[in-house]
């Protein structure tokens, strides 16, 4: 999402041993820290889900579009 601990150190505006210590488990992140986080990773699988309707809208454009050109009677 971001690229790694030190764009989600400065995302977070902590220090890397504070990242360091919340990823390896030796430490809890303060509940600050945790909600930002958590709304990073939900506002990247909303967009996710937007990519992925768009994707899929356009195959439906395409199948429309490969539909329309098969000739009568052809599976």
């Amino acid at each position: 999402m971001l690229g790694g601990p030190r764009k989600l150190r400065d995302f977070l505006n902590t220090s890397s041993s504070d990242v360091a210590k919340w990823l390896s488990g030796m430490e809890q992140p303060p509940m600050h820290a945790f909600i930002a986080a958590l709304q990073l990773i939900l506002d990247d699988l909303d967009a996710g889900g937007q990519r992925l309707r768009e994707v899929r809208s356009a195959g439906d454009k395409a199948a429309v579009i490969v539909s329309a050109r098969r000739k009568p009677g052809a599976k």
